[in-house]
């Protein structure tokens, strides 16, 4: 999933069925859930367990891009969200599979 935002939008409280991997190919994510608040800088991506509330803010331009996981084929962190870091070959997949047409 592809989607850029521009300065003070945000995504609204919400969760999904399946786990999250939100990364950031241009400006910094602040990303709120129910049991702590995370600053994702460029470099770094969060893992968000499925079913999690979580609201992204954003400021200044964001380019956002997300994977989703199936909540039973991926499970990290013991159901808390998780900041990883994103080395060349990870972004590089994170991309391509943006790239590829959404299928939900």
């Amino acid at each position: 999933f592809s989607r850029d935002y521009a300065d003070g939008e945000d995504t609204g409280w919400h969760h999904h069925a399946r786990a999250q991997l939100l990364y950031a190919t241009q400006g910094v994510m602040r990303v709120e859930t129910p049991a702590a608040r995370y600053t994702v800088p460029p470099g770094r991506a969060l893992w968000v367990p499925a079913g999690m509330a979580h609201v992204v803010r954003v400021e200044g331009a964001l380019a956002m891009r997300a994977l989703f996981f199936r909540a039973d084929a991926a499970v990290l962190g013991e159901g808390e969200a998780l900041v990883l870091a994103v080395p060349a070959l990870l972004r590089e997949l994170i991309l391509a599979a943006c790239a590829e047409p959404l299928e939900w």
